[in-house]
């Protein structure tokens, strides 16, 4: 919730109403027109339909899958790299068909106003949909309402298969148990209604690698009882940066569980109340929670394995309507717990363990349930408590005239013909709102962007960096340098393998405010700034820079930034500050470069999130004298795990901090005990503050 000098004030104004796209708009497909024709009276059952257009958007993802496992295996050569793909190889004469080179142009499912009455799980129907690790191929499945209350997906009465203890998703995004290449997936704008009589049901299993959300959701039980099994399901292995955001649930068991152990989630605004057992549970999985607001007689929030890992911050936690006994609001029963600006009351304590008080509140102004670290002993140990400002949220532009497409000024989306000069034209035509058909865009020098434009929809195209492109050292693919009072939103990106390059995304030449939502670029870095003074918001943003030459995902110079559900991947250092004011709700990082480095006298602040492998030699964080804290967790594969966590470099002096430190983290291996993974050194960071006095 918004913070008033860090105090929850009112709810943010959801924006989540009538949304509607130009009529010309190929990537939305409209499940109540041709071929679908759902009916969205609630008369007529839809399951068939809904389930036929998952699998329409999968199929070409599956057949490219196919042909391409089915070319690799025909080379007589026994190791190689696909020429079109850097993670698609032969290892011995082993396949190792990833994903797709290519891209399969992205769909958004569409839902106008209306009633969809449903009777089983709405699911993809492919048996073999995965890649050769097992993997399941179910991305870039888009699914958007036109109104968070007025768009229902209704579960029948009495539907058989949701009897007590199913455990039964009305919508799932998985058919199996695991995927790391499950990117772009989206469930916004939607109620769910469970219907009544079927107490094993849940509302919606999502998942997501990299990017992807549920966002302006409601999910409701339709039982008088308020029955139901789980709100929102969050329980597949490899599960990453699932970022939920303004969320509501009425009723079930429990209101969110989020359950595997690899790798992490990001909440933001839920809602909860009615819930039976209790309101969001974590077991072994790292998750940021900020702005839950639950009224509720059971627990609002419970951890219950040792690999747990919450951060909690400015959230609001009231026992109503019941009496809750001895229950604490937050049952610590295993687990790390960070906890900062939570009220609680009408519980026997605000934190506790079966009984046991381990703190008594009613109020939390910061909590750490494992101890504070720092390399400096005479620092602060309390967290930077940065201000925080929610994303700017522009209004929907519902009118199509405002709108103007690039293939309008001759853009091809073929990947082959250079499309620079084309969407230069459309973003000088001064229509506020630019977007993308979809195809494969060529990009071949920089773009302005003028201060007319205020939202660019990408519509999950893809985009191909021509060789002028890819030679533009440090500078940005867009460059945004004339200044307005309103922001300009950047959103709805899937830049696939062949953008790589030495460009950044973005190049912010001056301080207009910046918006970058739901953006992934699969190769190649994202943000840089050439002038100091502006705000920067990110949202659910992904990017990887393994294969290119420029030296880190994201640089801040002199700005104000927001980072919501952030996945920078295999830089060095993969975010750079230098002098600007960061501050990280929820990330992932991955690979044996620093994650995070802050210099020129800047505040870094990180507020939950995975370390997702690392190196022996190069420190996690790396501190020149500035101020940073950090709550998070940290897992790896077999030795790739940061040895040293963090080097501080104050006044002349060096200091390192070693990972051995902090406190492991254990995974239930199912023998009857718990014990370490015997495959990974993980650890729990359960607050490091660099924050000399």
């Amino acid at each position: 919730m918004p913070t008033d000098g860090n105090r929850p004030s009112a709810w943010p104004a959801r924006s989540a109403e009538n949304i509607v796209f130009p009529p010309q708009a190929a990537a939305v497909v409209d499940v109540t027109k041709a071929p679908y024709f759902c009916d969205n009276t609630g008369r007529q059952d839809c399951t068939t339909a809904l389930i036929r257009a998952l699998d329409d958007i999968l199929r070409p993802t599956l057949l490219a899958q196919q042909a391409l496992v089915a070319e690799m295996e025909a080379d007589p050569r026994s190791d190689y790299r696909h020429p079109l793909s850097m993670e698609n190889r032969k290892e011995k004469g082993r396949v190792l068909a990833i994903f797709p080179a290519r891209l399969s142009p992205s769909k958004i499912l569409y839902f106008p106003n209306g009633t969809y009455l449903v009777s089983d799980t709405v699911c993809y129907s492919f048996p073999d949909l995965h890649n050769s690790e097992r993997n399941e191929l179910a991305r870039q499945v888009i699914i958007r309402g036109q109104s968070e209350g007025k768009t229902i997906i209704r579960l029948k009465d009495d539907c058989a298969g949701f009897g007590a203890g199913a455990n039964k998703p009305v919508f799932s995004f998985n058919r199996k148990t695991t995927s790391t290449v499950a990117m772009a997936n989206f469930f916004e704008n939607l109620t769910i209604i469970t219907g009544a009589g079927n107490p094993g049901a849940s509302g919606l299993r999502f998942f997501s690698n990299n990017t992807g959300a549920v966002r302006h959701v409601s999910v409701i039980s339709g039982d008088p009882g308020l029955a139901g099994s789980v709100g929102i399901l969050c329980d597949r292995s490899n599960l990453s940066c699932s970022f939920l955001q303004h969320v509501r649930v009425e009723g079930f068991d429990y209101g969110v569980q989020v359950l595997p152990h690899k790798m992490n989630v990001v909440i933001e605004h839920l809602e909860l109340s009615g819930q039976k057992k209790g309101g969001v549970l974590v077991d072994q999985t790292p998750v940021a929670i900020r702005g839950l607001r639950s009224r509720n007689v059971v627990p609002a929030l419970l951890l219950t394995d040792p690999a747990a890992h919450v951060a909690l911050v400015d959230s609001d936690l009231r026992a109503e309507n019941g009496t809750p006994g001895n229950t604490s609001a937050i049952e610590q029963v295993h687990g790390v717990l960070f906890a900062r600006n939570v009220q609680t009351s009408g519980y026997a304590a605000a934190v506790g363990k079966l009984g046991e008080t381990l703190f008594a509140g009613p109020r939390i102004e910061e909590y750490v349930s494992h101890g504070v670290y720092s390399a400096l002993p005479d620092g602060s140990n309390k967290s930077l408590n940065l201000p925080v400002e929610e994303t700017p949220q522009p209004a929907w532009e519902s009118d199509p005239a405002r709108w103007v497409s690039v293939n309008e000024y001759g853009a091809r989306g073929d990947g082959e013909a250079d499309d620079t000069a084309a969407i230069q034209a459309a973003l000088n035509s001064g229509k506020p709102v630019v977007y993308f058909q979809p195809g494969r865009y060529k990009l071949d020098g920089q773009i302005r962007v003028p201060r007319t434009v205020t939202r660019i929809n990408f519509m999950f195209c893809d985009l191909v960096a021509g060789q002028r492109l890819r030679a533009m050292d440090g500078r940005g693919t867009f460059l945004v340098d004339e200044f307005s009072e309103e922001p300009l939103l950047m959103e709805d990106l899937f830049a696939f393998e062949d953008y790589r390059g030495q460009q950044y995304f973005v190049e912010h030449a001056s301080t207009r405010t910046l918006v970058l939502s739901d953006l992934h670029t699969q190769i190649g870095a994202m943000y840089t700034n050439s002038v100091e003074g502006g705000k920067v918001f990110l949202e659910n943003v992904a990017c990887t820079d393994e294969f290119s030459p420029a030296p880190n995902c994201h640089r801040f110079r002199g700005q104000r930034v927001w980072a919501r559900q952030l996945n920078p991947e295999r830089a060095n250092p993969e975010v750079l500050n230098e002098g600007s004011q960061l501050w990280v709700f929820g990330f992932k990082t991955e690979g044996p470069g620093t994650g995070f480095h802050t210099s020129r006298r800047g505040a870094t602040e990180v507020l939950g999130g995975v370390i997702n492998f690392g190196g022996t030699t190069i420190p996690f964080l790396t501190n020149e004298d500035s101020r940073v804290s950090i709550s998070c967790a940290a897992r790896s594969r077999g030795a790739e795990v940061f040895t040293r966590f963090a080097v501080e470099k104050h006044g002349g002096q060096e200091k390192v901090f070693l990972s051995e430190a902090f406190p492991r983290r254990m995974l239930f291996m199912g023998s009857g005990t718990r014990e370490y993974h015997s495959h990974a050194l993980l650890y729990s960071v359960p607050l490091y503050v660099s924050d000399p006095r």
